[in-house]
């Protein structure tokens, strides 16, 4: 087993896991402590396999994973994860079990349950604790789940589309939660397809893309080193498709996409509009190789 950075608290190590039709092929990122890291890709890319593999759901090929400094294994896995939380994108709940019981059940698998801890989330989130899960809306459900993962005291959630399907007003609660969480020192692994979430709390920006990490950067140096110019038909040209990324059109406005200096962007293209890229703009330009009119 290779050595983990002991500022690291989960370092993936060559991770690889072999499907007939999909390859998560030797995969490398870590996360430091009280940071918020967005794991991005479309659908297929890789980010269910590796989380799924964190949480031990699915046994790679080879490779490791290292929490808190110490490679996971048989002998320390339930150690590790006895630190950890977990919010997945499905069900692993009994639907007809009551959100009291459930959560009865759950706390017997952690040795650090905090019961006033739970009840403190359960006033908050206005959990009904009679209501059987099957009964809960996809937003109560994944605050039920977010109070079962923080009621153990854990130091590291891995969370997969936590915010897919909730409404606009339940997003923003659970991003401001996740955000003070990391203020407190928790770690956050925060897989999604809606990129502006992340653009909101996320200090670090993972993409995969067919099972490679090809992307890998602190936000704010993500997002400086992107631009996005908009203009009309004398946007594109020849001249201007050989810099841009990625070109789009759409009702007569032009945007082109590319990642240059600011000074060579605005000195270049002061006579359009020159806007920062969203996280979006950027996985998508990086993996269009060319334009798309």
């Amino acid at each position: 087993m290779g050595k983990a950075n002991s500022e690291n608290i989960l370092e993936i190590v060559n991770l690889t896991k072999k499907y007939d039709n999909f390859c998560l092929n030797s995969i490398n990122f870590s996360i430091k402590k009280g940071t918020v890291t967005g794991f991005i890709g479309i659908n297929g890319a890789g980010k269910t396999t590796t989380i799924k593999s964190i949480a031990g759901l699915v046994i790679p090929n080879s490779g490791e994973i290292h929490i808190f400094g110490e490679a996971m294994n048989s002998k320390n896995e339930g150690i590790l994860r006895d630190r950890m939380g977990f919010l997945l994108d499905g069900e692993y709940f009994y639907p007809d079990l009551s959100v009291k019981k459930q959560a009865e059940i759950f706390s017997h698998g952690y040795s650090s349950w905090d019961q006033e801890k739970f009840n403190a989330f359960t006033d908050r989130f206005y959990l009904p604790l009679k209501q059987k899960l099957k009964e809960l809306s996809r937003g109560m459900k994944m605050k039920f789940s977010l109070a079962l993962a923080l009621s153990h005291h854990a130091e590291l959630l891995i969370m997969d589309e936590p915010t897919s399907g909730l409404d606009p007003l339940v997003r923003e609660e659970f991003l401001t939660i996740i955000k003070d969480l990391a203020k407190e020192g928790v770690s956050v692994l925060f897989s999604s397809h809606i990129t502006s979430d992340l653009e909101k709390i996320a200090d670090n920006i993972i993409f995969i893309h067919k099972g490679e990490i090809i992307l890998n950067e602190d936000i704010h140096t993500l997002k400086s080193s992107y631009f996005t110019v908009i203009g009309d038909a004398e946007l594109n040209n020849d001249e201007h498709r050989k810099i841009f990324l990625k070109v789009t059109e759409s009702n007569g406005e032009v945007r082109g996409i590319l990642k240059r200096e600011e000074s060579f962007v605005k000195e270049k293209f002061e006579r359009f509009g020159v806007l920062h890229s969203t996280i979006e703009e950027i996985m998508l330009a990086t993996i269009s190789g060319g334009t798309d009119l």
